[in-house]
């Protein structure tokens, strides 16, 4: 909380208590500086600068970091068409590293939902707003509506995976429509949230990651058993670094969100 109120002058209460005037000045401080930074449209039609992630173009990997672009935008509120834009746009630029085609696109659902959650009425609501952001023929928006469309069936893992048989297990389209699935069916429960992710097999761990990510933007409370064990700390596989406290990964995080709005 420190940090944040370093960075805007204001803690998160008094953000989300900013009169009209003074809400709409923050937001366009936002859209500028996403704006100096944003590469030309045309960038998502070019080939990938690297190697795709796991040796799988459209692989998973981009949901997980995706959602974590959310951050800049939650205190925004309401969340227009326009802001969304600037986080999927962020998450792309990301995930362009990586990934192409419906690697990119997921991402960019991802990200643009998880901006949507906290001003929308439901979880359903959101994953609608962020999918009128990608394509409409896309694989990843078919993904997405197979998903909501399976929201609350109980078998919707099986199939999701018949549909997408054969198919690399960290591929977007099929993990994609497993996060949409699992967090819509569990709007109220964290737990059977990320546990339908996570036993529907697949890309386990970034799904339960991108699932807790963003049950975590409703502003529901978390059950205590899943991050107590933490003890404020998290394991990491980085060189030269075991481990993380939970509250430097907070700050870097506000960090990168305070430098969009400088």
């Amino acid at each position: 909380m420190q940090r944040m109120e370093q960075m805007f002058g204001m803690s998160v209460e008094e953000m989300q208590n900013l009169g009209a005037e003074d809400k709409a000045a923050l937001r366009a401080r936002m859209m500028a500086r996403s704006q100096q930074l944003r590469t030309p449209p045309e960038a998502d039609a070019l080939p990938m600068r690297h190697a795709p992630a796991r040796g799988f173009p459209d692989g998973s990997t981009p949901l997980p970091v995706a959602a974590d672009y959310s951050t800049v935008l939650v205190v925004t509120e309401p969340v227009d068409r326009e802001l969304l834009l600037v986080v999927a746009d962020l998450a792309r630029r990301d995930a362009e590293l990586s990934h192409r085609g419906d690697g990119i696109q997921g991402a960019r659902f991802v990200a643009a939902m998880g901006a949507a959650i906290p001003a929308a009425d439901s979880l359903e609501s959101a994953a609608l707003r962020a999918l009128a952001l990608i394509p409409e023929t896309s694989g990843a928006a078919s993904a997405i509506r197979l998903g909501m469309g399976l929201a609350g069936d109980i078998g919707g893992d099986a199939v999701i995976r018949n549909e997408y048989s054969g198919m690399s297990p960290v591929h977007t389209l099929n993990n994609l429509a497993i996060v949409v699935w699992s967090l819509l069916s569990h709007p109220d429960d964290f737990s059977a949230a990320i546990g339908d992710a996570v036993a529907a097999g697949l890309d386990t761990d970034c799904n339960g990651a991108t699932v807790g990510g963003l049950w975590g933007m409703q502003g529901k409370p978390i059950p205590a058993r899943w991050s107590a064990p933490w003890q404020g700390r998290v394991g990491v596989s980085l060189a030269g670094l075991a481990e993380l406290r939970l509250e430097d990964l907070v700050d870097r995080t506000l960090s990168v969100a305070g430098n969009l709005v400088k």
